[in-house]
């Protein structure tokens, strides 16, 4: 009994073996973990799909030369199966990855976009748009929201912006140039953070106390707003070329898509952890105060945002339109909601009293 359960047992990690499919992917992230199946280094996602399909499917790093944002086009082509990697970057190819990226300023928070994306029909139409590119992509992965920056001086009226030099891209960007800023992209982390200290940078915007801390970003300024403005959901992808996606069983493609959403979740809990701790020790160990825009300022930042939007993605094609109205709607019902449950329960756990077990 014994011998023929082994022999069962050995049959199927044969037969999973002759099936094994490996997918070569293009990603710019850290390589540091390792597949279970090959011992090869990989990241956390593609080992819990390893797991997933076990063994069925395994993840290979395309090794050739990869323009910046060149990702989705190596993966397009079918010159690799696939990408990793932030929505935002692919907005060359359309606008609309912008707001699937999370780019979408004064949008849905997280809880709301998800409502929109899986409940909605936000998918659909990312599909639908992804489709086009020869490209069949699944959220997998977030930063949580992005801050509004660093700032080496406090931000007391919208003339404050005027004339200063900001380390700001996209759609903080446009806000920040039609608020009097000169607004630029990203350069390195090391001169950003020593050209704040010299004064001539007067602030930037990277991503969150935790993502930031690391590059030094803290060390440059007295002056930390968390305000989410610009990219409230940023979004990466794990995406395959068509050819790729169709190759897989109807199992494996479940498994992709589980693993996938399941891990969107995961990181925005990770988010959540990291930044929590990361926000007590700028303020606490650092000294760096936690500022918020006065009321005048953010009602100008919310109503360039709302221009961007109108300007630079719904005005762009039938497409966009139709996702933009779709998106807007949603954000309108779901406003509501949100501050008559999430809003009033954030505030009333500020009234005091003591909360101990």
């Amino acid at each position: 009994m014994a011998t023929g359960a082994m022999g069962a047992s050995a049959l199927s990690v044969s037969a999973i073996a002759q099936e094994r499919r490996e997918v070569n992917v293009v990603c710019t992230r850290d390589r540091t973990a390792t597949s279970l199946y090959t011992g090869e280094s990989t990241m956390r996602l593609f080992d819990r799909i390893e797991q997933a399909t076990q063994g069925g499917i395994i993840f290979s790093f395309f090794d050739g030369e990869v323009p910046e944002d060149g990702e989705f086009e190596i993966a397009s082509s079918g010159n690799a199966d696939g990408y990793y990697a932030g929505e935002y970057h692919w907005n060359m190819h359309h606008v609309l990855y912008r707001l699937f990226g999370g780019m979408m300023p004064m949008g849905m928070s997280f809880e709301e976009f998800q409502g929109w994306f899986y409940h909605r029909g936000g998918e659909q139409m990312w599909h639908e748009l992804s489709n086009g590119f020869n490209i069949k992509a699944f959220m997998a992965r977030t930063t949580g929201p992005q801050c509004a920056g660093w700032f080496t001086e406090e931000i007391r009226s919208v003339d404050d912006f005027v004339g200063k030099r900001v380390d700001m891209p996209g759609g903080m960007g446009y806000v920040m140039e039609r608020m009097g800023a000169l607004a630029e992209d990203y350069v390195e982390e090391g001169p950003i953070v020593e050209a704040m200290k010299r004064g001539e940078i007067f602030a930037a915007e990277k991503s969150t106390p935790a993502g930031d801390m690391p590059g030094g970003y803290h060390t440059g300024v007295d002056f930390f707003y968390p305000e989410i403005i610009h990219e409230p959901h940023p979004s990466h992808a794990l995406g395959f070329n068509l050819d790729t996606w169709n190759s897989f069983t109807p199992l494996q493609q479940k498994a992709i898509q589980d693993v996938c959403m399941g891990h969107y979740s995961f990181t925005l809990a990770e988010s959540m952890a990291m930044n929590a701790a990361a926000l007590e020790e700028l303020r606490d160990v650092h000294g760096v105060r936690i500022m918020r825009f006065p009321r005048d300022v953010m009602l100008r930042i919310s109503e360039l945002s709302a221009q961007y939007v109108r300007e630079e993605i719904a005005a762009v094609d039938d497409l966009s339109k139709r996702v933009v109205d779709s998106y807007i709607e949603f954000r309108s019902q779901a406003l509501d909601w949100a501050e008559a449950t999430t809003g009033h329960f954030i505030e009333n756990r500020r009234l005091p009293y003591a909360y101990t077990s």
